[in-house]
């Protein structure tokens, strides 16, 4: 190994490369650390000379969950009790099974990671420190992965974890790249459709379609399972002959899946579900949480990223159609969400900061204008116009009195003063001032029309006819599609990046502490 020139491929200092780095604490551990102390457990049977094919995955009732043999502290870490319930010291520990959850790819946030069992955490933790760059045998970790469900569910969690946390993505598939250049040099298409940086991608697109499936209109669902379908599993209709996909893997599902993706995509009377790709993203993540993964995390790749991320929150993630379609009656811990997101946009510079020498050379960076526009008016029109318009609208439909004085007809020409001035007007609104897609400028101007028409001084009607013509069904629909479209432009452009920065971070730290919090509440009301 070149120690000089790893240490300087390096972002920041590499300590778990060559060395034991730093306990974890129980509240801070992901499936990727629990993955590494089991690896090390698996060796140690090993060369004790007992059989792996089912690892000691036991722990005894007392640390089962929280508030047994362990208590959350006020600072939120967690701790050991000073004594055994009951007292009984001597007590026969009475051992159970620990079963990890594979990853699930279904639900209204497909993206959620869960925790590992606090049973398990607890039984690795003297190995979590130790390194994963340690020679480390990979047929016998293969060995155990296919012998043992437990090894093999953490090694998905695992997996899965480092695809979803954009911090540690980049170490993956940089991993993926170097492995595949180093062993293949040939650069055949055949090699290249087998490829585990290829599949990597198949598997980002197909969570991106899931992710992003709440934020995208309706009528561009279908089109974009289409063009991942023809790419990766269907043959395309070229003239009279078919066309095999460019990335050909429809042998990684049995054929009546790729029938049931076929009906579902040709199928015009039904919407494309969120999980018309769950069976491929499993087939896809199964391939890839085996030996390409586990040659990552023994990998110099991987004691990089523990070394990068050390200290760091455990990455959650919550896709944005949660956030945002819930916007109308959104809890506190969605507002904080969205108030981090906020942040993040009104902190745009004009050029991205590198690294810290870039924030200590005192470059100066101009703030991007109206970057927070766009998720602000989507915003603001689901959770304040829309409801304007449809108490108005509501008045209107059941023919009560209508007083100029009523308070609907205030609030709804309060709120469109506001969506007009802040946002839609053309040179000062905060949409005129970004660059937004086509889709979004052919909402826009719609909405403009559609407005100009109902107040239009040339018009004959009065003050409170043209308070009504704002509550019309054409302007809602209006609304409501540039609200869409404006969140799915969001989603495509700057969400991945919301998910790298430091902003998210502190996010996920918040919510560590908030769990922590809520735990130490339980156990005292105990």
């Amino acid at each position: 190994v070149n120690v000089p020139q790893t240490i300087a491929a390096a972002k920041r200092p590499v300590v778990l490369v060559f060395s034991t780095g730093q306990d974890i604490p129980l509240e801070r551990m992901n499936y990727i650390d629990v993955a590494v102390g089991m690896m090390h457990t698996i060796r140690e049977e090993k060369n004790s000379h007992r059989d792996i094919s089912t690892l000691p995955i036991q722990a005894s009732d007392e640390v089962s969950s929280v508030g047994a043999n362990t208590s959350v502290q006020k600072d939120g870490s967690i701790g050991e009790k000073s004594s055994r319930i009951g007292g009984d010291t001597d007590a026969e520990e009475k051992l159970i099974d620990v079963s990890v959850p594979p990853p699930s790819f279904e639900g209204p946030n497909p993206m959620h990671l869960t925790t590992p069992p606090l049973a398990l955490r607890e039984m690795v933790s003297p190995h979590v420190a130790k390194r994963s760059y340690d020679q480390f045998s990979l047929s016998m970790l293969c060995q155990a992965a296919t012998t043992d469900p437990n090894f093999r569910a953490v090694l998905q969690n695992a997996f899965v974890t480092c695809v979803y946390d954009g911090r540690r993505l980049p170490f993956l598939s940089s991993h993926f790249s170097y492995q595949e250049s180093y062993e293949n040099g040939e650069s055949s298409e055949d090699f290249q459709m087998t490829t585990a940086s290829t599949q990597l991608m198949l598997f980002l697109e197909l969570t991106a379609f899931a992710e992003l499936y709440s934020v995208t209109p309706e009528e561009k669902r279908r089109d974009i399972a289409k063009r991942i379908a023809f790419k990766f599993f269907l043959p395309s209709k070229v003239g009279d002959s078919l066309e095999p996909p460019m990335f050909d893997f429809h042998h990684i599902v049995p054929d009546s899946d790729l029938r049931a993706l076929e009906h579902a995509l040709n199928d015009a009377n039904h919407p494309v579900g969120r999980n018309v790709f769950v069976s491929f993203q499993k087939a896809v993540m199964e391939i890839l949480s085996g030996p390409p993964f586990l040659s990552f995390l023994i990998s110099v790749e991987c004691a990089r990223m523990r070394a990068y991320l050390r200290n760091t929150a455990p990455f959650h993630s919550v896709c944005p159609g949660e956030i945002f379609l819930g916007v109308e009656n959104m809890d506190s811990a969605m507002e904080n969400r969205l108030q981090y997101l906020l942040m993040y946009l009104i902190c745009q510079v004009d050029r991205e900061i590198g690294d810290e020498h870039d924030v200590l050379s005192g470059t100066n960076h101009e703030r991007v204008m109206g970057a927070a526009g766009g998720v602000a008016c989507a915003v603001y029109i689901k959770k304040r116009l829309l409801n304007a318009i449809e108490e108005v609208k509501k008045i209107v439909e059941q023919a009560e009195s209508r007083n100029e004085n009523d308070v609907p007809y205030y609030n709804l020409v309060e709120a469109m003063e506001v969506a007009w001035e802040a946002f839609i007007a053309p040179g000062g609104g905060m949409l005129d001032n970004v660059a937004n897609s086509v889709e979004s400028d052919a909402e826009l101007k719609r909405v403009r029309e559609i407005l100009g028409r109902a107040v239009s001084p040339s018009t004959d009607s009065s003050e409170r006819e043209k308070v009504v013509a704002l509550a019309s069904t054409e302007l809602i629909e209006s609304f409501s599609s540039l609200s869409d479209q404006l969140l799915h432009d969001y989603a495509i452009t700057t969400y991945s990046k919301f998910k790298e920065h430091r902003f998210h971070e502190w996010l996920c730290n918040e919510l560590v502490i908030g769990k922590a919090d809520d735990a130490f509440e339980d156990t005292t009301t105990q």
